[in-house]
């Protein structure tokens, strides 16, 4: 008995962890399903603002210029003046840097130092209210964003690909199905371990144990097609966004 009990608490402690990751800023951030880097976006409006100015001088060029031993201090340089514009502009757009979906919500926030930087941190500024079988409208939330941002600008303004949203759309259903076998799975194994709790009391039915293997491994076969559902999604959704 107190191996399915153990095998059911550990299963417990994780299907709850997976439900309810990111229900607050920083809860379990790592643990997100999607997360869509949205820190370059804006930047065809820098470009067509400098091509009114005139053709200027590339990067490669202005480097080639500089003598070796100073072009590393001067690419530093670069790289954080690019990292401070791109800050800037998610600011002025009223977007942020970053959005990521969990089972149950969305949460989005920025880097820290900035989005350029090479081991940059995810910092959580908000995360939406827990939602059962939730809908990633990332193409509606940056919209929304935009309009009351300081430019009041819409997704075209931005070259937003409208595929992105379409291309998660399909996956849809594939979500869904993730949240009702991870709820089926979290409420199983909450059963077996009641189940196995009522068996260790004297005059319980022999039957016991066989209820306790059916809920374990009905708790654990959710569980573990919830899991490859997951990776499934995954990939799917790098493929779409990296399409773009």
């Amino acid at each position: 008995a107190f191996f399915p009990l153990a095998c059911a608490s550990t299963a417990l402690v994780l299907s709850i962890l997976c439900l309810f990751a990111g229900y607050k800023p920083g809860f379990l951030e790592e643990y997100h399903i999607i997360t869509l880097n949205t820190s370059t976006l804006g930047y065809n409006l820098i470009s067509t603002t400098s091509s009114d100015s005139g053709s200027t001088p590339s990067l490669g060029s202005i480097l080639g210029s500089i003598p070796r031993d100073l072009r590393s201090s001067v690419s530093n340089d670069i790289d954080g003046i690019i990292g401070d514009v791109t800050d800037k502009l998610a600011a002025e757009l009223g977007i942020q840097q970053w959005y990521s979906m969990h089972l149950m919500d969305m949460c989005e926030g920025s880097y820290t130092p900035d989005a350029t930087a090479p081991r940059a941190r995810q910092n959580v500024s908000s995360c939406t209210k827990l939602t059962a079988m939730y809908n990633f409208d990332i193409s509606g939330q940056i919209s929304n964003e935009l309009q009351v941002g300081g430019l009041h600008l819409d997704l075209s303004a931005i070259d937003w690909p409208s595929g992105i949203q379409d291309g998660l759309n399909k996956l849809s259903t594939a979500l869904d199905a993730l949240f009702v076998l991870y709820a089926v799975g979290t409420v199983a194994t909450g059963l077996t371990i009641l189940s196995v709790l009522i068996s260790l009391f004297p005059y319980t039915s022999r039957l016991a144990p066989f209820g306790n293997w059916g809920l374990l491994s009905l708790s654990l076969l959710s569980l573990l097609v919830a899991s490859a559902i997951t990776t499934i999604v995954q990939t799917e959704a790098v493929g779409i966004i990296n399409k773009y």
